[in-house]
């Protein structure tokens, strides 16, 4: 893939995280893409987004869960819609690793059945909520900023996506997508 196809595939994939992170309740403060310096040739451009919410306590109910898993699987469903395949190079280690983690911490109140349910299934829910037609025009609209720009402040993000009515279509794709609750366990 050469590095023009590379970049794009890398502004959806980081779109893809804010479109679902807005979805979920997250406020997206910096989305970045940059051209990589890690020297491997398949690499090409890293991205990253950043949400007002990072830092906070993780979530200990299931509707959080299952949300915050779709937005780490987001970017790689991004890249899948995009590109019409699941077969893309996603370069997506950061988010699986946080979605392990994630989930790593959740067992203890939600149990190993349904963390690992929740897991398995977000990829699927991700792309599902994406393909949501008004969804998937932000996405292209912040993926197209991106690659012109390399970088998407607060004030870009809020200039792209107030009143976008892709905005309240993830919210709505990120609830349709959420699997019924199972009880929840307490913590011991």
């Amino acid at each position: 893939m050469d590095k023009a196809a590379r970049k794009r595939l890398v502004a959806f994939h980081e779109a893809g995280h804010a479109v679902l992170g807005l979805g979920a309740g997250l406020h997206p403060t910096e989305v970045v893409i940059k051209e990589c310096s890690c020297g491997e040739p398949r690499c090409g451009w890293t991205g990253h987004t950043d949400y007002e919410e990072r830092g906070r306590e993780v979530p200990r109910d299931h509707d959080a869960l299952q949300a915050m898993l779709m937005v780490c699987a987001a970017g790689r469903g991004a890249m899948e819609v995009e590109a019409g395949t699941r077969e893309v190079d996603a370069g997506d280690s950061a988010d699986q690793e946080a979605a392990f983690g994630l989930s790593v911490n959740l067992v203890p109140h939600l149990g190993p059945d349904a963390t690992a349910e929740a897991f398995a299934t977000a990829p699927r829910r991700a792309v599902e909520a994406l393909r949501d037609p008004q969804v998937w025009r932000l996405v292209e609209k912040l993926a197209a900023a991106l690659e012109v720009g390399d970088r998407l402040d607060r004030s870009d993000l809020r200039r792209l996506t107030d009143g976008h009515p892709g905005v309240e279509a993830a919210k709505a794709a990120v609830r349709r997508a959420m699997p019924a609750a199972p009880a929840m366990r307490r913590a011991a």
